[in-house]
């Protein structure tokens, strides 16, 4: 196998054979009000299977995947474009295989990971959260099944479960839920979106 330093990314995207740029929307702290705002940056996808992430030009990060069949995952903020990477193995045929572990700022976040198999997660896994950053270090736990989550899963934030709900056996929420608002930050008044899934239709109340 040969050894490889991943970058986990949040949002999958389809890698083409030629150069394409996307354009998407990421979180990132504004340094005059310490809040939260949408900002503009740019992905480009290249034939020698690069992802190079940008601003106005000057680029920000560049990673290399290998597995060009499958669907990458894509930052969702400024602080996991500048501070997130994933170890791990990859097999003969360039698929992620066997224990893949994280770091932030350099630092083995502890426990975090899990396995893949042909590369697809399976077994527990200690997952980031979608918009894990230094304001929102929370994590997602739970089992997968050849890349699809299932069972319970938790929301985890200092050792403490604040959500979470079920998955069915093909990868679906069912049952009651406590969601984490996706744009979650500790400075963000609107956190939790209990709601029950009644025939893949949702009960919503926001609390505030």
């Amino acid at each position: 196998m040969n050894s490889s330093n991943e970058n986990h990314l949040s949002c999958r995207q389809s890698v083409y054979q030629e150069d394409h740029t996307i354009e998407k929307e990421v979180a990132s702290k504004n340094k005059q009000t310490c809040m939260m705002e949408k900002i503009k940056i740019q992905i480009k996808f290249t034939s020698d299977q690069k992802i190079v992430y940008s601003q106005n030009g000057a680029i920000l990060r560049v990673i290399e995947y290998h597995d060009v069949e499958g669907k990458q995952e894509l930052f969702n903020n400024m602080d996991q474009i500048r501070n997130l990477f994933w170890k791990g193995q990859n097999s003969q045929n360039k698929k992620k295989e066997g224990k893949w572990i994280a770091f932030w700022k350099k630092k083995l976040l502890q426990n975090v990971g899990g396995y893949y198999k042909a590369g697809l997660k399976v077994g527990l896994w200690k997952d980031l959260f979608l918009n894990y950053q230094g304001w929102a270090q929370i994590f997602e736990f739970g089992e997968y099944s050849l890349g699809y989550r299932i069972g319970k899963w938790n929301y985890i934030k200092k050792d403490k479960t604040i959500g979470g709900g079920n998955y069915n056996n093909n990868g679906g929420k069912q049952g009651k839920w406590i969601e984490l608002d996706k744009g979650f930050y500790s400075k963000k008044k609107v956190h939790f979106i209990p709601y029950i899934l009644i025939k893949n239709f949702m009960q919503k109340e926001i609390k505030i």
